[in-house]
Parts: structure tokens; sequence; C-alpha cells
């Protein structure tokens, strides 16, 4: 409770104060006003002043170069300017026509080098597959021919071969006709004691 009756004497304390202060804060506000509108005032009568005493001046010098025709000097020597710019810019301008002739021509000749690099690369490009087709074909003649050698080589070996194997035959067939016959007594004794049917006769 004292806390609260302490509040609120101290509430009441400010807002004396402030009630008091308040005429004396309106007063200084009102001065401020007062000193900030006289300033402003000032400036701007300052401003005119100083804008009419420019303008006087400017005439009072126009005054003076009219007399003695300097603006008449400054019309001639505008066109004078702008004659010599004018000449230039034709100048430039024959500039820029032969530079782009000029560029023109190179472009001519650039594409026409580039032309005949290309006819060359093209022709180099065809005698080289000329000559690989060539290479290969060359090289594909001689595996033919050897594969038709080596071919011929078997196949005379084999001739060969079944010639030998038919001479060996012959000659076989040549002996066995050329062999004697045994006796038919002898086989008939062959017969009977081989034959391993009979009974064994000592003898």
């Amino acid at each position: 409770k004292k806390t609260r009756d302490a509040a609120k004497h101290l509430d009441y304390l400010v807002r004396a104060i402030r009630i008091e202060e308040l005429p004396i804060i309106k007063k200084k506000y009102d001065e401020k006003v007062k000193e900030d509108r006289e300033q402003y005032e000032k400036e701007v009568v300052e401003k005119a002043k100083r804008a009419k005493e420019q303008w006087e001046s400017d005439i009072k010098e126009k005054e003076r170069l009219s007399e003695h025709n300097v603006f008449e000097y400054m019309k001639e020597f505008q066109e004078k300017v702008m004659e010599g710019r004018r000449l230039k810019h034709v100048v430039i301008c024959r500039e820029a026509d032969q530079e782009a002739e000029l560029q023109a021509e190179k472009d001519k000749m650039k594409r026409a080098r580039k032309r005949k690099q290309d006819e060359q690369k093209r022709i180099a490009d065809e005698e080289a597959r000329r000559k690989r087709e060539e290479e290969e074909q060359k090289a594909e003649e001689e595996r033919r021919k050897k594969e038709e050698a080596k071919r011929e080589r078997e196949e005379e070996e084999e001739r060969r071969r079944q010639a030998e194997a038919a001479r060996m035959s012959a000659e076989r067939q040549g002996r066995q006709q050329d062999a004697p016959r045994p006796s038919r007594a002898l086989d008939s004794a062959a017969d009977s004691g081989g034959g391993g049917g009979g009974k064994y006769v000592p003898p």
C-alpha cells in the first residue's frame, strides 16, 4: 500500500511539473518559429537581391558585348566551327567507306584463300584415300596370292600322297599275287590237325 501511495504521489508531482512547464515550452516554441520565419524571409530577400544584381550585370555585359559586335563574331565563329565539323564528318565518312571497301577486299581474298585451301585439302584427302585403297587392294591381292599358293601346295602334296599310297597299294597287291600258295594236302592237314575239334593222336 505504501508503494502504491508513493507511486500516486510521484505521478501527481510529474503532472504538476509538466503543467507548470507547459507555458515555458510553448513560449520557447513560438520564439523558435519566429526566428526560423525571420531567417527564411531574410534568405529569400537576399536571394532575390542577388538574382536581381546578376540579371542587371548580365544586361550590362550583353550591352557591352553588343557594342563590339561580339555576337556577330560568335555567329561567324559558330559557322566556322560547324563547317569544320561538316568537313571532318565528310572526311570520316570517306575514310569509313575506304576502310569498308578495303575490308570487303580482304574478306574476298580471305574467302578465295579458304576456298583454295579447302580444294587443296580435298585433293590431298582424295589422294590419300586413293593410295590407302591401292595399298589395301595390293595387300588383299598379296594375301589372295599367298592363300592360292598355299592351296596349290596343299593340293600338290595331297596328290603326291595319294599317288604314293596308290603305288604302295599296287606293290602290296603285286607281292601277294607273286607269292607261292600252299598245297592242298598241307591245307587239309592243317585243317584236320589244327582244328582243335579232334582227339590227340600220338605218333
